[in-house]
């Protein structure tokens, strides 16, 4: 512990067992933020489950133990030094709490206390110690003070430890009265009769004194002995309210509800176990505490989850939007590509149906892939289809009206010979396609990609590319040619532009692969992007080369190492990335799912950019499309946070709340200050008519996945709570109401949470 610390702060992940071990001095508090565990001395036994906490007082002691059939159980533990405590707020600090036994807390006063522990954790966690004083101050009084007004019995002490010097002599009598006659049917009336004072003086007198009514004095000790009793014995409930001067169940239930949150038959279902379940563990303790690192994670992500806020009120700000101003730029969407990854993933019905619901939604244009399907039909047989799969995958993509862009990598290892053979089948396999006129007449696309652009020449390059020019040139009149660059060697390969190419470039596919080791990192990473995508078009446009852009591959605001817990966490993120390329770019491309990624013959598994998760179980990518999709093509206005656009008589308003998190530091400083943003939007000058509404909302509860990752690929089993996530994983349209606009003028406040997304519509119908 350090110097005058008042509270100290750990993370423990619990192996098996804990022994906690309070001197007179000391006091703590043990808060569940995973798993299962059970608490147990010699007088008691408790279960603790997630989100549950317990006070141990002074002087006591007892054994947390892990829950046998739960892998992880992770506590946060405070210990609360009183005599620093005492020195640090010049007064006495020696909560008395309701029973000697310990206690699951789940009291009205808990999410504000919660809060407050949070707020301390981090500020420990993320705030150097010789730059934490003051707030630290701050932070541990406002910590204590929630303490305190949780408890009914801090309000008041026992009567022992009254100043009875200080106390009027009538109160003395009346809590001496009602400790000993508790049971009994007490009336504040009768006593004033005995005393001959008025009812309502009394009552006044002890309300003044004590800080509490009678009532609620008078509930607390029976609720107080009823508690014992209810965790110590195996009478009724009935019995239980009767024996300690409650009036009837219904009564003894709403006192010990508003005290604990649940129902005292829930409480001993649930907290109390059997007795022959657990036994006092004479074995050597078995735990270890997360280090920095690991408890910034835990304490991070449980706050996102559990939409812990700021400590000061929001402000909200106010946009006046002048709907009159004509729009000023068109907006030019750019084509969606559908990385399928390899080939054979087309063969696949559940890919399929992945792919039906795009075009039904969110319609794609362009189905890229890489190789050919595997055949099975020999080549000497001269009667049955050799290339069936592939020409059933072409059915499937004219059936879906998307257009094949076949991914050919190229290595210099294998020379001009590999790349040579792979043309001539793609011939043999396109001209034997029965429906080849209906088909590829229409446009298709084939894109040379390098296997490792540090090691291949450029004389090697030249060489592939003008062999495959001339074979579109050729045997085909509808193919668009293209090559890859990865913008890792961007630089090095600029050089290729300028080289004496037969054919100019049609395409360009642009892969962007960086590895983001903190996710804020992603804001920069992004600007230096877009930076180079305008130097590229620039230079395009100075050679004079009419060549489309294609971000065909890209992970900018993906994790490095494995799918982030939460995918809605970057939602806003991303659509402000599309809105903030539309007009620099030709086409764009996303995963169709997280396994297509994997299948591809170069090993890249940075990114997780998909448009489902799971069958067909949608990622927010694939309601963000839907977003993105549903705004007009006029831009009216635009600004850091939101487009106004409009379409005929429509006008769309697109307000994302986006923010890029850092695990590290998130948690404190950004999650606090950008977790929500409040807004209300004046629209003026609307033409005068009649309206219907719509609203579509993307946030945690609307859209937003919750899932875990194991290392070695594949979903763990999901607990009740991500299983409602997914249930949710859709987004909802509410149709708002038909307005009739007469003063041309409409306010509309909106309440944003981190990264979510949220788009109206005016759409006027006469």
């Amino acid at each position: 512990m350090q110097k005058n610390q008042a509270i100290t702060i750990d993370i423990i992940q619990l192996e098996s067992s804990l022994n906690e071990m309070n001197t007179p001095n000391e006091l703590s508090l043990v808060y569940l933020l995973k798993g299962k565990c059970h608490f147990l001395n010699q007088e008691q036994q408790l279960s603790l489950h997630k989100k549950d906490f317990i006070f141990i007082g002074p002087n006591q002691k007892g054994q947390l133990i892990s829950d046998s059939y739960n892998k992880e159980v992770i506590i946060l533990r405070l210990i609360f030094h009183l005599p620093e405590i005492e020195s640090l707020i010049n007064q006495n600090w020696r909560p008395v709490f309701p029973s000697s036994k310990i206690d699951v807390y789940q009291s009205n006063g808990r999410e504000k206390l919660i809060e407050s522990i949070f707020r301390l954790t981090l500020e420990r966690l993320t705030k150097a110690s010789k730059d934490r004083s003051f707030s630290d101050l701050l932070l541990v009084s406002d910590l204590l003070d929630k303490v305190e007004g949780m408890f009914l019995f801090t309000q008041y002490q026992e009567l022992a430890s009254l100043d009875k010097q200080k106390i009027h002599p009538l109160i003395i009598d009346m809590l001496d009265y009602a400790k000993v006659n508790y049971t009994t049917k007490l009336s504040l009336g009768d006593f004033a009769k005995e005393k001959f004072v008025s009812e309502a003086y009394l009552s006044k007198l002890f309300k003044d004194e004590m800080g509490v009514t009678f009532s609620d004095y008078l509930s607390s000790i029976r609720l107080k002995a009823a508690v014992s009793e209810l965790r110590n014995s195996t009478e009724p409930t009935l019995s239980i309210a009767l024996n300690n001067g409650f009036p009837n169940p219904k009564s003894f239930t709403a006192v010990f509800k508003k005290q604990y949150g649940v129902t005292p038959h829930e409480y001993r279902k649930h907290y109390i176990p059997k007795q022959e379940e657990l036994t006092l563990q004479q074995t050597s303790e078995d735990y270890r505490y997360l280090s920095h690192q690991e408890s910034i994670q835990v304490i991070a992500q449980f706050m996102l989850t559990q939409n812990i806020k700021q400590a000061k009120g929001l402000s909200v700000e106010e946009i006046e939007l002048d709907l009159s101003i004509p729009p000023f730029a068109n907006l030019n969407k750019p084509q969606k590509i559908i990385n399928l990854g390899h080939a054979n993933n087309g063969l696949k019905e559940s890919v399929r149906q992945q792919v039906r619901m795009i075009q039904e939604k969110i319609p794609f244009d362009i189905c890229r892939f890489y190789d050919f399907c595997t055949e099975t039909i020999s080549e000497f047989d001269i009667i049955k289809d050799r290339f069936v799969n592939n020409h059933r995958l072409f059915s499937f993509m004219r059936e879906m009206n998307l257009r094949p862009m076949f991914v050919l990598v190229i290595d210099e290892s294998n020379g001009i010979s590999e790349l040579s053979l792979k043309l001539d089948t793609l011939k043999e396999m396109i001209q034997g396609y029965v429906q080849y006129e209906a088909s590829f007449r229409e446009g298709w696309y084939l894109e040379l990609s390098i296997s490792d652009s540090a090691k291949v020449s450029q004389t090697f390059f030249r060489q592939a590319y003008q062999l495959t020019s001339d074979f579109l040139v050729t045997h085909f009149s509808t193919g668009y040619l293209g090559f890859n660059l990865h913008f890792n060697y961007l630089n090095d390969w600029l050089t290729c532009l300028r080289l004496p190419l037969n054919v100019d470039p049609d395409f360009i596919s642009i892969t962007y692969e960086k590895s983001l080791g903190l996710q804020s990192q992603s804001e920069h990473l992004f600007k230096e992007f877009k930076r180079q995508i305008s130097q590229l078009k620039h230079y395009l446009k100075n050679i004079e080369k009419n060549t489309a852009l294609y971000i065909s591959e890209w992970h900018l605001v993906a994790e490095s190492t494995q799918l982030s817990q939460s995918t809605f966490s970057r939602s806003a993120i991303l659509l402000k990335a599309l809105i903030e390329m539309t007009n620099h770019i030709d086409g764009i491309g996303f995963w169709l799912n997280v396994d297509s990624e994997k299948s591809i013959p170069i090993s890249k598994k940075l990114g997780d950019l998909s448009i489902f998760l799971h069958g067909p179980l949608k990622r927010p990518l694939f309601f963000l499309l839907v977003f993105y999709d549903r705004i007009g093509d006029e831009v009216v206005l635009i600004s850091e946070h939101y487009i106004v656009t409009k379409k005929f008589n429509s006008f769309y308003v697109l307000y994302y709340n986006e923010h890029h998190l850092d695990k590290k530091d998130s948690a404190y400083e950004n999650l606090w200050k950008a977790t929500r943003r409040q807004t209300t939007f004046l629209f003026n000058q609307l033409p005068v008519g009649n309206y219907l509404v719509k609203r579509f909302l993307l946030d945690s509860h609307h859209g937003g996945i919750y899932h875990q990752w194991l290392k070695s690929g594949g979903m763990r089993e999901l607990d009740t709570d991500m299983q409602e996530y997914l249930q949710q994983s859709v987004v909802p349209e509410f149709l708002m109401k038909e307005l009739s606009i007469t003063d041309g003028k409409l306010e509309k406040s909106i309440d944003l949470e981190m990264n979510a997304c949220y788009l109206i519509i005016l759409n006027r119908i006469n």
